[in-house]
């Protein structure tokens, strides 16, 4: 194990990761059979609406920030963190249309959406690093919505989320602007 490395590896200013992203949840999932359950933020983004989660409960939108590596960690935002789901939107500005390619990480399966087309999904029960999963993807001229979405079984939760982007031209907004 090379510590120096890894730890170089991990420099948020090495890599630009997403920081700042607009949450929903939690919705259940009793495991992870219930990626694929269609919650109402995958067919709409309504920052002002609230929705009917887990065990009842009424959940709202939020801004959740990344901590200094990158990570969002869902399991201090989000009550109860248990066999649930969370929705995470932000929006990506590209200055053309191109091909991209979407590095993430999650704690546990993720499905992912760009411009409301599901481009990625991995059911599975792991630890979150940064870059576990690389996904072709499309960007338009414009503005693009990307919607992940989070299952957590037990234990640690949360996400990476970042484009390479070498020459630092996309930029990323909780909103179109």
């Amino acid at each position: 194990f090379d510590s120096a490395h890894s730890s170089r590896r991990s420099r948020p200013a090495a890599r630009r990761f997403i920081r700042e992203w607009n949450l929903v949840g939690p919705f259940h999932a009793a495991d992870m059979d219930d990626l694929p359950t269609a919650y109402p933020p995958e067919t709409e983004t309504a920052p002002a609406k609230s929705y009917k989660g887990k065990n009842g409960a009424t959940v709202s939108w939020r801004i959740a920030r990344a901590d200094d590596t990158g990570y969002v960690r869902l399991d201090s935002l989000i009550r109860p963190n248990e066999q649930a789901i969370v929705y995470a939107v932000v929006y990506v500005l590209s200055p053309d249309d191109r091909d991209a390619t979407l590095l993430l990480g999650s704690d546990d399966g993720v499905r992912v959406w760009v411009n409301g087309g599901i481009v990625h999904t991995n059911p599975i029960y792991r630890a979150a690093e940064p870059d576990l999963d690389r996904v072709a993807v499309r960007l338009k001229k414009g503005w693009n919505k990307v919607l992940i979405k989070v299952l957590q079984g037990a234990g640690g939760w949360g996400f990476y989320v970042r484009f390479a982007d070498p020459a630092g031209e996309l930029r990323y907004a909780l909103k179109p602007e």
